[in-house]
């Protein structure tokens, strides 16, 4: 198991496409049965899911809608050591669920 912030999966929904409102819908209702917390930030949403995050879950977070962008970094780097599915919590500004 590698370190992660929380040790939760972290799923990084940003509001900057049209798509991203059905992207927060699959995040938040796919899986409902697994305890989730939900944080706004200036940028859109984290959602953190209480399951022990590994290298595997890439295809769920790339399933439940999670930034291509961080998608693609964590690939890259994951290989080599480095944290990966890091939700930067400083831009975190309120509690939803």
């Amino acid at each position: 198991m590698l370190k992660t912030p929380r040790n939760r999966l972290c799923i990084d929904i940003d509001y900057e496409d049209e798509d991203s409102s059905f992207r927060i819908l699959k995040a938040l209702y796919m899986f409902s049965w697994v305890k989730r917390e939900v944080w706004e930030t200036r940028h859109g949403l984290h959602i953190y899911l209480d399951i022990s995050y590994d290298r595997d879950l890439l295809p769920l977070r790339a399933l439940l809608g999670d930034d291509l962008r961080r998608l693609e970094y964590d690939e890259l780097y994951q290989s080599i050591g480095y944290w990966i599915n890091k939700c930067f919590t400083s831009s975190e500004v309120l509690r939803l669920l």
